[in-house]
């Protein structure tokens, strides 16, 4: 399977914050497997005002985590990738 890539389709840069839709494509999950996630607050997330938005540097922490399951996991992968201890 061809890995699937961010940005636009002339080769623009990768967005810093994605929408939900692009995040659920990136992990190659759905939407709302990607809420119920964001909701027990296992995978960081962004809020400006409502929206809902996930930084990518984020998401690939969480997925070098081992892509954690667990809830309140995503305060732990923010101190990782903060460079605090686990």
């Amino acid at each position: 399977m061809k890995p699937r890539r961010i940005g636009d389709a002339h080769g623009g840069p990768t967005p810093l914050l994605l929408r939900s839709t692009a995040t659920a494509r990136l992990l190659e999950i759905s939407t709302r497997r990607l809420w119920e996630l964001t909701q027990i607050e296992a995978i960081p997330v962004e809020h400006i005002g409502r929206s809902v938005r996930y930084r990518m540097d984020l998401v690939s922490a969480w997925v070098a985590a081992g892509c954690p399951t667990t809830p309140g996991a995503a305060a732990t992968i923010r101190r990782q990738a903060k460079g605090g201890a686990a």
